[in-house]
């Protein structure tokens, strides 16, 4: 029993989001970014939209018109960020403008310092072609 009397443990978010834990390891700096390029994205996904632990990092899986599939993941590294859309198809589309604008990427995701995030039309480009490609 708890000291409210309740049987219930006291709520823990690292236990509901499965985010928590991955983003609690990272640096002070990271940790900031991260939850900021996480509120970002989901701005821009569908409401039932599920958070997951994919390929070992945090990524949003969505319905599909069979089954779920992978939106998009991110990941923190010794000196980025990553941003990936799960898929080789989305960011060759606006590679011509990243490379304009001076934004790091291959062919499977995006990069960049904690403190220099991508702007909103490259997550608005990204996540909008990624829901279109899952249907």
């Amino acid at each position: 029993m708890t000291l409210d009397g309740s049987c219930a443990p006291p709520h823990d978010p690292a236990m509901t989001d499965p985010f928590a834990p991955y983003i609690a390891q990272q640096p002070d700096e990271f940790r900031a970014a991260l939850d900021d390029l996480a509120k970002r994205i989901e701005a821009r996904l569908p409401a039932d939209v599920e958070r997951v632990i994919s390929y070992a990092m945090p990524g949003w899986r969505v319905k599909a018109p069979k089954g779920t599939k992978m939106a998009a993941g991110m990941a923190g590294f010794a000196k980025h960020i990553g941003l990936y859309p799960h898929c080789g198809t989305v960011v060759p589309k606006i590679a011509d403008r990243l490379r304009a604008e001076g934004i790091a990427h291959s062919k499977s995701g995006i990069t960049f310092r904690p403190d220099t995030p991508p702007p909103d039309w490259v997550l608005d480009e990204i996540i909008r072609r990624r829901l279109d490609e899952i249907g």
